[in-house]
């Protein structure tokens, strides 16, 4: 007991020992004590605990320097084999750490610069840190519990949604907003874009649409085009305006005339819909055809089958003919056009029997439910489809697994907020929110 006012600092490295089993007891963590200057220490012990309680950790180690820190942690999560994510802006010592020691022991440093698996895991560690920010279940239970939809935005805006700066609070904006960034993300990361063109193709086929019913019907309505595809909406307003089809991509420019040609003539909408529909189902086949990547070409093939069992669902309520349906739906890997068809016009009870002979047999069970619960699984099975890229690594598939997972959200923010805007019962909105990807 010294009594002093501060921890006194002890200038040694060496300790006394009693005698040799002593030194055996504390060598053996036996006895608890100092042993080494560099193991122990009563002042770094002090140093640690204090850090270890104000950052609130269980334990802290302290070392001669920054290098030290750095590669004590790396050897401590890192094996051989291992890729290391790296920003490019990060300490030159450590840069050079990372670029030109740890590879003597068989880890890889990897960054935007890369090529090949190597952007693509930089791509995938900068999507994993954004997972974090993903909605949860419990987050949509606690806007579900909100008493408005002015509430329920809040909250959104405490979780980082929307733009902060912007000092007003609108649903739509935030929303937009949330997209915007999406995308923006996969802008910075993705080692190719053109792999992603089968999510954009919707909404320029969208574009297509609107331009269409716009020149032929002369009833102007500018809010409904994207902007956020390969051709904006006042592009494809253009070019449809002066029939300029061959400007179009890929089987655009024939989809194009038929459709102008059909609504001109005979002034039916739904028939122009039915064309361009079509049209774009087939267009996002051959775009995961042509991606390259498995995991693209089985989202496609997917997509286009949920497409079809809804054709074949709303066809069925609504008495639509064969010759309709068959127009309407387009043949992938697990959907036979010919026998969904067949089901449709037996009536729903025999579309629920098709499709429990196939992958998709759960909708089956929602079908038989609600119409708001095969809805919502048509939205849950492409989510579950990307659940197994949460574990992958050196492949785009992450990044396709969180454009999805966002859409989903922003998809299930727009019901509740909705819902709250409408004064919807709560039970009401429930039925009709998606699973989250987290």
């Amino acid at each position: 007991m010294t009594d002093a006012r501060a921890v006194p600092i002890y200038q040694t490295s060496s300790y006394v020992f009693r005698n040799s089993q002593h030194a055996a007891d504390r060598f053996g963590l036996k006895d608890a004590g100092n042993i080494y200057g560099r193991l122990t220490n009563p002042t770094e012990d002090v140093f640690e605990k204090r850090i270890a309680a104000l950052e609130g950790g269980v334990a802290a180690l302290a070392v001669a320097s920054g290098a030290a820190a750095i590669t004590y942690t790396i050897e401590n999560l890192a094996q051989n084999g291992d890729h290391i994510v790296a920003a490019k802006n990060i300490y030159g010592g450590t840069t050079n750490l990372l670029e030109h020691t740890l590879p003597a022991y068989g880890l890889l440093l990897v960054g935007p610069a890369g090529t090949g698996k190597s952007q693509i895991a930089y791509a995938v560690a900068r999507i994993r840190a954004l997972e974090v920010s993903l909605l949860t279940n419990a987050v949509i239970e606690q806007l579900l519990a909100c008493k408005s939809a002015e509430q329920a935005l809040q909250l959104l805006v405490e979780k980082g949604w929307g733009d902060l700066t912007a000092g007003t609070l609108d649903a739509d904006e935030v929303l937009n907003k949330e997209e915007e960034k999406m995308w923006q993300t996969i802008r910075e990361v993705a080692p190719d874009m053109h792999v992603f063109d089968v999510l954009s193709l919707p909404k320029l086929y969208h574009n297509l649409k609107a331009a269409i019913k716009e020149v032929c019907t002369e009833v102007e309505n500018k809010n409904i085009f994207y902007d956020d595809c390969e051709i904006p909406g006042e592009e494809m307003f253009a070019l449809v305006q002066n029939k300029e089809f061959d400007k179009l991509p890929g089987n655009m420019p024939a989809t194009a005339r038929e459709a102008f040609d059909t609504l001109l003539h005979t002034r039916d909408g739904q028939l122009c819909d039915l064309i361009i529909d079509h049209a774009t189902l087939e267009a996002m086949l051959e775009a995961g055809k042509k991606s390259g990547e498995k995991i693209i070409e089985e989202y496609a093939q997917t997509a286009v089958a949920i497409a079809d069992i809804k054709i074949a669902v709303r066809s069925q309520k609504t008495g639509k003919n064969a010759e309709f349906m068959k127009k309407a739906m387009v043949n992938c890997s697990e959907i036979n056009v010919d026998q969904l068809t067949q089901a449709a016009l037996a009536g729903a009870e025999e579309i629920a029997q098709y499709l429990e002979g196939t992958s998709y047999r759960e909708g089956a069970d929602a079908l038989r439910i609600s119409p708001s619960a095969f809805e919502r699984w048509c939205d849950n099975k492409m989510t579950d489809s990307m659940r197994s890229q949460k574990y992958e690594s050196f492949s785009v598939g992450p990044l396709l697994a969180y454009l999805l997972a966002r859409q989903n959200e922003i998809k299930t923010v727009r019901i509740i907020l909705t819902g709250k805007q409408n004064e919807f019962p709560d039970e009401a909105i429930r039925e009709r929110i998606r699973e989250m990807y987290v």
